[in-house]
């Protein structure tokens, strides 16, 4: 007979099949912890030690099975299964840029903060800070493949990022957060079902309200590219035939994108070969001052994020992320 196929049902004759887990089922555990329809048998001492709120619940197990207590949880099985081997197995879920999945980051996120064990909540808070930093220069390092692995499409994970970060009270995160989801298409948004409904009515508004936005950051961002002549005032353009064409070249592009519902990300557009192509299709009067322009303009949109997104300053959240960061257990 196989060990872990459906054993017993809790509670009346009716109740749904409990099967234990594969991976966490120590045949020598002296607690078993019930989620949803997955039972896990483990070691109470260890657990109890990680989080003085689940030693509480632990003391208070629902009934006995072959004379191991059991204890009810109301969280999702696959969530608790991913605290329960974070907490067993040191090697299971390290400081990044150890790789991981999203999925797994959310759940020890969130059970870490309603189990308060601080150790694992703030690691987790280090996990999402690669992919939403506070800071404009270690946004625009992040690297196109993060040792983070996604749902398909992305976006479904940011907008779960998004719910998590306001059910834990990490308001440092929402800036960047909220920017990563502008930049998607809106007709992607919209259709992806559960992430979207799981948001509050008025952090959908906000979401949808934030394209009208994306717009108008594009169009200050990308201002430097659209000039057709010199910045400076002592400066002259020397072909302007040649720089008209880029410029006309430069507004089709960024239009097709827009009209299109495109994928536009303002802060990183402009990369470094970006720039230096099209410092290449302008002349010498014209490309003075680009690149400075540029950078400021990032800066400029970087430093609205908070207020367009209805958070606090950048000062104010960098702080709240510190204390939390400090907090031991």
């Amino acid at each position: 007979m196989d060990p872990f196929q459906p054993v017993y049902s809790p509670g009346d004759a009716g109740a749904p099949e409990v099967t234990p887990s594969r991976q966490i089922w120590f045949s020598d555990g002296n607690i078993i912890l019930e989620a949803a329809n997955t039972s896990f048998r483990v070691y109470s001492q260890l657990v109890a030690a990680k989080s003085t709120v689940l030693a509480d619940i632990l003391a208070f197990p629902q009934y006995t099975l072959h004379e191991i207590p059991v204890v009810r949880l109301l969280d999702a099985a696959e969530d608790l299964k991913a605290l329960l081997r974070a907490i067993l197995d040191s090697n299971f879920f390290m400081p990044p840029p150890s790789p991981t999945h999203l999925s797994t980051v959310l759940a020890i996120l969130q059970l870490a903060s309603k189990y308060d064990i601080t150790y694992l909540f703030q690691r987790a808070l280090l996990h999402l800070d690669t992919l939403y930093p506070t800071d404009l220069n270690n946004f625009l390092a992040i690297s196109p493949t993060s040792h983070i692995t996604f749902p398909e499409p992305p976006i479904s994970g940011h907008l779960e990022v998004l719910k998590a970060a306001m059910d834990v009270d990490a308001p440092w995160l929402l800036p960047a957060v909220h920017y990563s989801i502008a930049c998607a298409p809106l007709r992607q948004i919209i259709v992806l079902g559960t992430p979207w409904a799981a948001l509050p009515e008025l952090t959908r508004n906000l979401i949808l309200m934030a394209h009208s936005w994306r717009l108008d950051r594009c169009h200050k961002v990308h201002a430097f590219a659209l000039r057709n002549e010199p910045r400076s005032a002592s400066a002259k353009c020397t072909d302007q035939l040649g720089c008209a064409r880029a410029v006309a070249h430069c507004a089709r592009t960024l239009m097709g994108l827009i009209a299109r519902d495109q994928p536009v990300d303002p802060l990183r557009f402009w990369d470094e070969v970006g720039l230096a192509r099209y410092e290449g299709v302008r002349c010498t009067g014209c490309r003075a001052g680009m690149r400075e322009e540029s950078a400021q303009a990032r800066e400029d949109v970087w430093a609205g994020l908070p207020r367009t997104f209805e958070c606090a300053t950048w000062p104010e959240l960098r702080e709240m992320k510190e204390a939390t960061m400090a907090r031991a257990d």
